[in-house]
């Protein structure tokens, strides 16, 4: 079900590949749209045995609430599984670099980086 945040749209989808939890999201993840991604998203991580990937790649605003809402949802991925964030787009990258959270997660450019590093710990 596609939502309005406070200034465009929201989506967001749970797939599973090789046993690893994909949840893709689209749009601005904001105020408005994180008690969703929170719904979805918590829940999805902490059946993700083989990992989590949070597909980034179509979100064009994150606000701090979207970022609390990744931090919870990383938290809650079981002991042993790896998680990778996917983010291609300048603003949100900039938010995961200045909150830290690129030095405690894998970030990738693409879902297939994503993959091989959640499957192959460095």
């Amino acid at each position: 079900m596609v939502e309005q945040s406070a200034s465009g749209t929201f989506d967001l989808g749970v797939t599973e590949r090789d046993g690893v939890v994909i949840v893709s999201v689209f749009g601005e993840v904001d105020l408005v749209t994180s008690p969703r991604l929170a719904a979805t998203a918590i829940p999805a991580a902490s059946d993700a045995e083989a990992g989590l990937i949070i597909d980034a790649t179509e979100v064009t605003f994150l606000s701090s609430s979207g970022l609390s809402v990744l931090l919870q949802a990383i938290g809650a991925v079981p002991a042993g599984a790896r998680s990778a964030i996917v983010s291609t787009h300048p603003s949100v990258r900039r938010v995961i670099t200045v909150s830290g959270l690129d030095t405690t997660i894998v970030t990738t450019p693409d879902v297939e980086s994503a993959l091989r590093a959640v499957r192959n710990p460095r």
